[in-house]
């Protein structure tokens, strides 16, 4: 039972390290599938307002909202393809008549 035991740990352990080896390479490219996608730049932060309706239904009203977020730019290290990502760090909203802040 020892044995048994000491193998699945050393097969679990190994798992990991080829997981963690895969995780810093990046994910591979779906456009060349030759190349790696990998984070080229970050921007940021940036801030965003806005009005929408009053959460709360008050006809008439509306609640400002302000975002701050971050644009992660990433692309291929083989070809041409890149994309950019937009993550929100915070949210928060204002209510006219001070209910929801």
């Amino acid at each position: 039972m020892k044995r048994v035991t000491t193998l699945l740990i050393a097969a679990l352990v190994v798992i990991a390290l080829f997981a963690t080896i895969a995780a810093a390479r990046g994910d591979f490219c779906t456009e060349c599938n030759n190349g790696e996608v990998r984070l080229l730049r970050t921007a940021g932060p940036f801030s965003r307002t806005y009005s929408e309706p009053c959460h709360y239904g008050a006809i008439g009203k509306f609640d400002t909202v302000t975002e701050r977020y971050r644009v992660y730019y990433y692309g291929c290290n083989n070809c041409s393809y890149a994309f950019d990502y937009e993550s929100i760090e915070s949210t928060s909203v204002s209510c006219p008549h001070g209910i929801y802040n």
